[in-house]
């Protein structure tokens, strides 16, 4: 029997499942206009760890953050904010 397959992109993947750091930007007449909200939801699949942009459940928007003592501890260990 011949079963169709079908495959699944995930540009809006959650963050645990997938790093889109190669994903490229989207082009301007895309996002134009587009709120701060918005914005943050067009975001590529990437953790939180890295200074993500974050809906609240009132519609704001804030940045998660690892704390400054883990990012100081990459910086002298790996010399990057990132490991």
């Amino acid at each position: 029997m011949e079963e169709q397959r079908l495959a699944v992109l995930y540009r809006f993947a959650p963050n645990n499942h997938a790093y889109g750091r190669s994903y490229l930007p989207w082009p301007a007449h895309f996002t134009e206009g587009m709120t701060e909200a918005q914005l943050a939801v067009m975001e590529p699949p990437y953790n939180t760890r890295l200074d993500r942009p974050c809906v609240e459940l009132d519609g704001s928007v804030t940045t998660a953050s690892r704390s400054a003592a883990k990012k100081d501890f990459d910086m002298s260990v790996f010399k990057t904010p990132y490991f």
